[in-house]
């Protein structure tokens, strides 16, 4: 990775402001639960449209929870767990190192392969970076 590389990853994780960063934090952490719960479904056989009936919600918004077009609310997080039978557990951990985990597992970002001046997949700004490795055009 040459320095240029790094510098524009260091700019995904730069932040306006307090409230900016805070928002970031927020969406991050409403990524990391729909990941786990997409992952539980996909364990489990379960589709969208039958957690939806299960949550008693719509398919519509567990597809925007699912590709964090929306952020999960603990009411919706209460509902799938029970309609799962799951708990949680929660450990805190260093959460840039953890961003980049999860930026890279949902749509395909790390250091090496991000461009300056595009947006993510839902088109929104906390990203300011796409990747170029199995991203869709």
């Amino acid at each position: 990775m040459n320095s240029k590389d790094n510098k524009n990853w260091e700019e995904l994780f730069a932040f306006s402001d307090d409230n900016e960063r805070t928002e970031h934090e927020a969406d991050m952490l409403s990524l990391k639960i729909a990941l786990e719960v997409k992952k539980l479904l996909d364990d489990k056989g379960i589709t969208k449209k039958e957690l939806a009936e299960m949550t008693g919600t719509s398919a519509a918004y567990i597809t925007q929870v699912l590709r964090g077009d929306k952020r999960i609310n603990m009411l919706f997080l209460a509902k799938t767990m029970k309609a799962l039978g799951i708990g949680i557990e929660i450990s805190f951990n260093n959460a840039i190192e953890s961003d980049r985990e999860l930026l890279d597992e949902v749509f395909g970002l790390n250091p090496f392969n991000i461009l300056p001046g595009t947006q993510n997949f839902a088109g929104e700004s906390f990203c300011a970076y796409a990747a170029t490795g199995g991203a869709k055009k």
